[in-house]
């Protein structure tokens, strides 16, 4: 039985409440961590915007970075102009999974879903893609 957590970040209870439907069939313990140390969110009107979390787990986090035309452009603007610090992104149906604070393993409901390290080197944002594990 896998003892670590398997967390979806700062997504409304619908897509909360999808995540355990869809992973309670496997053998593990499942928990969400509702905020990171900081991310983007969308409930201000006027676009994206910085959002602090709750500091358990370094850098910054973008959910959604395929599922919103204007959520990746936003993101790296946060990160390049320093308000936000580099990252991870998600793409929709992308389940990050840590051990305490280091990322153990990018899980997915989806085959060509992808998570990133984002970060910024010389002004210019730097993407290093993670494969996740598909599960079907």
């Amino acid at each position: 039985m896998w003892n670590e957590r398997i967390s979806v970040a700062g997504d409304a209870d619908g897509y909360i409440q999808r995540f355990y439907k869809a992973f309670n069939r496997y053998d593990c313990v499942l928990s969400h961590l509702s905020l990171f140390e900081e991310g983007v969110t969308d409930s201000n009107p006027g676009g994206l915007t910085k959002l602090n979390g709750l500091g358990w787990l370094r850098g910054s986090n973008c959910p959604h970075y395929d599922g919103e035309a204007d959520r990746r452009p936003s993101y790296q603007q946060l990160i390049v102009t320093g308000q936000l610090g580099g990252g991870r992104a998600a793409d929709d149906g992308v389940a990050l999974h840590y051990r305490g604070d280091e990322l153990y393993r990018v899980v997915s409901s989806r085959p060509a879903a992808r998570a990133y390290e984002v970060d910024v080197r010389d002004g210019q944002i730097v993407e290093t893609e993670i494969v996740p594990d598909y599960l079907g």
